[in-house]
């Protein structure tokens, strides 16, 4: 698993706050060895950003298994009492590794495209695995930084 590509849109009409998203991953794949906890966290580093203070992603694999992991399917809801926007947020995931073992490197774009959304526009995260071996990803750590000029 080479590149893990996850894709977000926004497709609420007014999108103001989300102080705070989770998002919930369930390996579809019958087969997959490890990742038994999979952290990702994003905060927003932007001093202008009125939206979005604090982004945080958690995917566990409920598969006893895990090596392949062909389709990841991520589905976020706005969990914040206060937020107003952002309904739903839907990431898909698609390993286009054919050997999908070692991961080296996943990249997570995700685009807001919703005209009343001012901060972030485009938030980018990239993640690194930490371990040797790059099997198992007990845990990964992503950090976002929003690309906004305002």
């Amino acid at each position: 698993m080479e590149r893990l590509r996850l894709e977000a849109v926004n497709t609420s009409p007014h999108l103001i706050p989300m102080e705070r998203l989770r998002l919930e991953a369930v390996n579809t794949s019958p087969h997959s060895i490890p990742m038994e906890q999979l952290e990702l966290e994003a905060d927003n580093s932007s001093p202008h950003l009125i939206s979005m203070e604090r982004l945080i992603l958690e995917a566990v694999n409920l598969s006893p298994h895990s090596i392949p992991m062909e389709q990841l399917g991520l589905e976020a809801d706005n969990s914040s009492p206060h937020l107003i926007p952002m309904e739903r947020l839907r990431l898909e995931a698609v390993n286009t590794s054919l050997h999908s073992i070692p991961m080296e490197q996943l990249r997570l774009e995700a685009v807001i495209t919703s005209p009343h959304s001012k901060p972030m526009e485009q938030l980018r995260l990239e993640a690194v695995n930490s371990s040797p071996h790059s099997i198992s990803m007990e845990k990964l750590r992503l950090e976002a930084v929003n690309s906004s000029p305002h």
